[in-house]
Protein backbone atom coordinates (compact mmCIF):
# COMPACT_ATOMS: atom_id res chain seq x y z
CA UNK A 1 0.00 0.00 0.00
CA UNK A 2 1.11 3.55 -0.76
CA UNK A 3 -0.11 7.07 -0.06
CA UNK A 4 -2.60 8.13 -2.72
CA UNK A 5 -4.87 11.13 -3.28
CA UNK A 6 -8.47 9.94 -3.21
CA UNK A 7 -10.01 9.63 -6.69
CA UNK A 8 -6.90 11.23 -8.27
CA UNK A 9 -8.30 14.58 -7.13
CA UNK A 10 -6.65 17.87 -8.03
CA UNK A 11 -8.75 19.76 -5.46
CA UNK A 12 -7.54 21.31 -2.22
CA UNK A 13 -8.66 19.35 0.86
CA UNK A 14 -8.91 16.02 -1.02
CA UNK A 15 -8.38 13.06 1.31
CA UNK A 16 -5.12 11.17 1.38
CA UNK A 17 -5.72 7.41 1.48
CA UNK A 18 -3.79 4.17 1.22
CA UNK A 19 -4.10 2.27 -2.07
CA UNK A 20 -2.29 -0.60 -3.77
CA UNK A 21 0.66 0.61 -5.82
CA UNK A 22 -0.40 1.23 -9.42
CA UNK A 23 1.61 0.33 -12.52
CA UNK A 24 0.18 3.07 -14.77
CA UNK A 25 -1.42 6.50 -14.22
CA UNK A 26 0.61 6.75 -11.02
CA UNK A 27 1.18 10.50 -10.59
CA UNK A 28 -1.32 10.73 -7.71
CA UNK A 29 0.84 8.16 -5.86
CA UNK A 30 4.15 9.92 -6.46
CA UNK A 31 5.47 12.31 -3.81
CA UNK A 32 8.52 14.53 -3.51
CA UNK A 33 10.16 15.76 -0.30
CA UNK A 34 11.27 19.41 -0.43
CA UNK A 35 12.34 21.36 2.68
CA UNK A 36 9.89 19.44 4.85
CA UNK A 37 6.97 19.57 2.43
CA UNK A 38 5.70 16.32 0.90
CA UNK A 39 4.40 17.31 -2.53
CA UNK A 40 2.06 15.27 -4.74
CA UNK A 41 3.24 15.04 -8.35
CA UNK A 42 -0.27 15.05 -9.82
CA UNK A 43 -1.72 18.07 -8.01
CA UNK A 44 1.38 19.94 -6.85
CA UNK A 45 -0.26 20.21 -3.42
CA UNK A 46 1.30 19.16 -0.14
CA UNK A 47 0.37 16.84 2.71
CA UNK A 48 -1.57 18.81 5.32
CA UNK A 49 -3.60 18.17 8.46
CA UNK A 50 -7.32 18.87 8.07
CA UNK A 51 -8.23 21.95 10.07
CA UNK A 52 -4.55 22.83 10.51
CA UNK A 53 -4.39 21.60 14.12
CA UNK A 54 -1.72 19.04 15.00
CA UNK A 55 -3.60 16.59 17.21
CA UNK A 56 -4.42 12.92 17.19
CA UNK A 57 -7.23 11.60 14.94
CA UNK A 58 -7.02 14.44 12.41
CA UNK A 59 -7.38 13.45 8.76
CA UNK A 60 -4.53 14.00 6.30
CA UNK A 61 -5.41 15.91 3.14
CA UNK A 62 -3.65 17.63 0.28
CA UNK A 63 -3.64 21.42 0.32
CA UNK A 64 -2.00 24.46 -1.21
CA UNK A 65 1.54 25.00 0.02
CA UNK A 66 1.89 27.71 2.69
CA UNK A 67 4.88 29.89 3.46
CA UNK A 68 7.30 28.22 5.89
CA UNK A 69 6.37 30.48 8.82
CA UNK A 70 2.69 29.42 8.51
CA UNK A 71 3.22 25.77 7.58
CA UNK A 72 3.66 23.89 10.88
CA UNK A 73 0.84 21.56 9.78
CA UNK A 74 2.46 20.98 6.35
CA UNK A 75 6.10 20.28 7.18
CA UNK A 76 7.20 16.72 7.88
CA UNK A 77 10.17 14.55 8.68
CA UNK A 78 10.56 11.18 6.98
CA UNK A 79 12.61 8.56 8.80
CA UNK A 80 14.42 5.68 7.10
CA UNK A 81 12.13 3.19 8.85
CA UNK A 82 9.13 4.73 7.07
CA UNK A 83 7.73 6.84 9.92
CA UNK A 84 6.44 10.26 8.80
CA UNK A 85 5.75 12.88 11.47
CA UNK A 86 5.20 16.65 11.78
CA UNK A 87 8.43 18.59 12.24
CA UNK A 88 6.96 20.32 15.29
CA UNK A 89 5.66 17.16 17.02
CA UNK A 90 7.54 13.84 16.73
CA UNK A 91 4.94 12.20 19.00
CA UNK A 92 2.35 12.29 16.20
CA UNK A 93 2.70 10.15 13.06
CA UNK A 94 0.86 9.30 9.86
CA UNK A 95 -1.22 6.19 10.49
CA UNK A 96 -4.41 4.38 9.51
CA UNK A 97 -7.18 3.56 11.96
CA UNK A 98 -7.11 0.05 13.35
CA UNK A 99 -4.18 -0.99 11.14
CA UNK A 100 -6.67 -1.53 8.29
CA UNK A 101 -5.08 -2.26 4.96
CA UNK A 102 -8.23 -1.92 2.86
CA UNK A 103 -7.81 0.18 -0.30
CA UNK A 104 -9.20 3.66 0.27
CA UNK A 105 -8.62 3.76 4.03
CA UNK A 106 -8.02 7.37 5.05
CA UNK A 107 -4.67 8.43 6.48
CA UNK A 108 -4.78 10.07 9.91
CA UNK A 109 -2.46 11.75 12.35
CA UNK A 110 -2.15 9.60 15.49
CA UNK A 111 -0.08 9.48 18.62
CA UNK A 112 3.06 7.51 18.01
CA UNK A 113 3.16 3.93 19.30
CA UNK A 114 6.48 2.24 19.68
CA UNK A 115 5.36 -0.74 17.61
CA UNK A 116 4.10 -0.96 14.01
CA UNK A 117 2.38 2.25 12.84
Amino acid sequence: MVLDVNLDSLKAAAKVVVWPKKTKDIDNQLWMYDHGYIINKNSGMVLDVQGGILESDKQIIQYKRKMIEDAQNQRWYYREDGVIYPQTNPNLVLDIRGNWTKAGTVVLLYERKYEDN
